[in-house]
């Protein structure tokens, strides 16, 4: 076992893991943006590195995805345009309220077997 990993079981040393990777990768995703948008070759990558990912960014294959990335951002909501997200804060009973009125949904009542189940939690709830 790494000395690192003193005390600590498998289980916990992987969710940790996993959660280290997931935020490298949002970091290492904001880092290369910002590279981009620069334009310039950042200290701490080397040559081939910057070189190659230049190549990735000026291929007509990127370019294209990006082009229809941009489109369908400015196509949201249905073809209105780009959500502004002015709409203002609103509760969740608010917002299922309007939802509601506005599909004029009505609540289905549960089945039989929705039912049953629902029960038998709340019985092994109670015990």
């Amino acid at each position: 076992m790494c000395c690192c990993r003193k005390g600590i079981g498998p289980d916990t040393w992987a969710y940790h893991m996993g959660q280290w990777r997931e935020t490298s990768l949002i970091s290492y995703k904001d880092l290369m943006y910002e590279v981009r948008a620069d334009g310039h070759q950042p200290n701490w990558m080397i040559t081939t590195q910057y070189t190659s990912v230049c190549d990735v960014w000026s291929s007509y294959a990127f370019k294209k995805k990006q082009e229809q990335a941009q489109r369908n951002c400015l196509q949201g909501r249905g073809g209105q345009g780009p959500s502004k997200h002015n709409g203002g804060s609103r509760s969740f009973i608010e917002w299922g309220h309007s939802t509601v009125l506005a599909h004029n949904l009505q609540p289905s009542p549960p089945s039989d077997r929705e039912a049953a189940v629902a029960r038998d939690q709340f019985r092994r709830y109670l015990l």
